[in-house]
């Protein structure tokens, strides 16, 4: 729920109350108390805003409240889901006195890579993760003050490494990289994949798609895989033949209402563009009615998740926790020999991002508009060459470019612009890859614009853009002219 936190803070409030509703929030106040009652971590601050206040409160306690000025809580929550709701600004105040005491302390993400076999391709990674931390220890709590964790999320850490473990015996390595993430801090709010997708090794817009393993029942042989939020991106027909290899049903998310998408790592990758959903078993289970696995999961909830009772038991049945781990395998290879980066369907929320991650490659852009047999698939970013932009150098390059049919790039030929520009553009289309071409070969003209702006930096903080068919535009800050000049020593005539 850190997203309505972060949200609101956003929007200028200064402290936010969540109202807490087990029908919506798929769990009791319990597991509010647990998750939200101790010390609680945080990332160390940057300019993204923050809230000075950000807590719960119970739904009776809401009503109470509401009622003390005249208000209907419930008729205020239908309301809220109609487009035209306006907030209202209540006649209450709000005074409290929280003691705060900060301590600095380093959490880390643990991150193993197998790199890929591809020049270019090596450069793109498919990436697992999942989370390794819990709710830790609890001194308050009688008998039994250890968070154990064993389903949420030993399933997911185990299944993480038996990947790796297998990934590294392969005999043949795959052409893209594989990238293993173990996060901390998830149940502290995803702060350790926020971490990753703000500062991971390979850059989001290279990231195939991301796979996450969160909390796997170990209740036996799964007949349903549930992979909400794979519908919402390119890789989904994958995903939908993998199932049917395996003789899985897909199941829909019975609760969107509860927001589950938004609530485990993937989302966090998610939000930096990257294709990412979560691996899972459904509730239908050999030997079972799906109601059985129904009722597993709600006794999951009301007596193990978020507690100390979450923990390993001999009765386990891990079957099924060996089967998402070969589909998440098989999922992995399948995109790991692809020939194209995966994304969002247009429309979804997460696209804008998927492009903003990419908007130093051509791939997914609308570069090739016109051409729509040309598939781009590698692609290394051309940078504003430093000779020409600390001459301050600017102006236009036409190529005329030449695609074999096997997708390799053949001749590349200037037209016209400054030597200092157009051989750098020249040099960049060389190395890009496209797909075989059916009907043999193809050409075309590409048009670079480079541009600078007013003030000089010593950063480059380059833009490039690729909105236009057939049309690149570089944008940059000019370099920084240091000068030093020897002073003089002595008096003339020494």
């Amino acid at each position: 729920m850190d997203l309505q936190f972060e949200e609101t803070a956003r929007r200028g409030a200064v402290a936010t109350l969540i109202i807490h509703r087990t029908d919506l929030a798929s769990y009791g106040w319990d597991v509010v108390r647990n998750s939200w009652g101790t010390e609680r971590s945080y990332l160390k601050r940057d300019e993204t805003p923050k809230l000075q206040a950000a807590s719960w409160i119970q739904v009776d306690v809401a009503k109470r409240i509401m009622g003390l000025i005249g208000l209907d809580l419930d008729k205020l929550f239908q309301r809220a889901q109609m487009k035209d709701f306006k907030p209202l600004q209540l006649p209450i105040r709000l005074k409290a006195h929280v003691a705060s005491q900060l301590k600095p302390f380093l959490s880390r993400n643990v991150l193993a890579m197998l790199p890929g076999t591809d020049a270019v391709l090596g450069k793109e990674a498919v990436l697992y993760t999942a989370h390794y931390d819990h709710l830790g220890i609890d001194p308050s709590l009688p008998g039994d003050k250890i968070y154990n964790g064993a389903n949420d999320n030993a399933t997911g850490c185990g299944i993480l490494l038996e990947l790796a473990r297998v990934w590294a015996a392969m005999p043949v390595a795959a052409p893209r990289s594989i990238l293993f993430a173990s996060v901390t801090a998830e149940e502290q709010g995803l702060l350790g994949s926020e971490y990753l997708g703000k500062h991971s090794p390979v850059p989001p817009g290279k990231i195939m798609v991301d796979l996450n393993f969160d909390d796997v029942p170990p209740l036996g042989t799964p007949e349903e895989v549930e992979v909400s939020g794979a519908e919402r991106t390119t890789f989904y027909p994958v995903v939908q033949a993998t199932a049917q290899d395996f003789h899985l049903a897909i199941r829909p998310d019975s609760r969107p209402e509860a927001g589950h998408y938004y609530r485990s790592d993937h989302f966090s990758l998610a939000r930096v563009g990257v294709p990412s959903f979560s691996i899972n078993e459904g509730i239908k289970y050999a030997g079972h009615l799906p109601e059985w696995g129904d009722e597993q999961a709600k006794d999951f909830t009301a007596h193990r998740y978020h507690q100390p009772s979450d923990e390993y038991s001999p009765d386990m049945d891990f079957t099924g926790d060996a089967v998402i781990a070969r589909f998440g395998f098989v999922l992995g290879m399948k995109a790991a020999w692809l020939p194209t980066l995966a994304g969002w369907i247009p429309g979804d929320e997460f696209e804008a991002a998927r492009k903003k991650s990419q908007a130093r490659s051509p791939i997914g852009s609308h570069l090739f508009d016109d051409l729509p047999l040309l598939h781009l698939v590698a692609y290394e970013p051309l940078h504003y060459p430093p000779l020409a932009g600390q001459t301050r150098i600017t102006g236009t390059v036409k190529l005329h470019v030449v695609i074999e049919k096997t997708g390799a790039v053949g001749e590349v030929s200037i037209l016209s612009g400054h030597p200092l520009l157009s051989g750098a553009a020249q040099s960049s289309v060389r190395s890009w890859k496209f797909e075989t071409i059916a009907t043999g070969p193809a050409d075309f003209e590409l048009t670079y614009e480079f541009e600078l702006r007013d003030k000089a930096s010593e950063h480059a903080d380059e833009e490039i853009t690729f909105d236009t068919p057939n049309h690149v535009r570089i944008v940059s800050n000019p370099p920084i002219i240091y000068t030093n000049y020897a002073q003089p020593t002595g008096r003339p005539g020494d």
